[in-house]
């Protein structure tokens, strides 16, 4: 499927009466998030460094690695926030016009708030997901 550029709008929930309007984002926009903030992780990795290797040793390492890369794949963490909300951020109740300068004004409680509100709309339905809406797609 192709992602297209239709507007989602949110009610900003600390803010009374405003909203940004959020699009999903395709793989390549979440690629260049995700290989942004791998560098801006980098620094917390070598911190963690000896201590990750040891507890990824062993027989099942490889497994353990796969479970990691699955669990962290749509958390908030592996995106870089000013890419995500440039790219995301389509509209808002705002006054300034939007753009980039304007979107690197919004205080931090925001901007984790909207970003998290793209990855939630763009990350696709879990296995979970996908069985309880299809179950409940054949009741009356």
């Amino acid at each position: 499927m192709l992602v297209t550029r239709e507007p989602h709008r949110r009610d900003i929930p600390h803010e009374e009466g405003a909203w940004i309007e959020i699009c999903k984002l395709s793989w390549v926009q979440l690629k260049k998030a995700r290989k942004a903030a791998t560098l801006d992780n980098a620094e917390m990795a070598k911190a963690f460094g000896a201590e990750l290797i040891k507890a990824l040793q062993g027989d099942d390492a490889e497994k353990k690695v796969r479970t990691l890369n699955k669990a962290l794949q749509y958390d908030e963490t592996q995106f870089d926030t000013e890419l995500l909300l440039a790219e995301g951020v389509v509209g808002w109740s705002y006054e300034d016009e939007l753009g980039p300068e304007t979107i690197k004004q919004l205080d931090e409680e925001t901007a984790a708030w909207a970003k998290q509100e793209i990855i939630d709309l763009t990350k696709p339905p879990s296995e979970e997901e996908l069985k309880n809406s299809s179950g409940s797609s054949t009741e009356p």
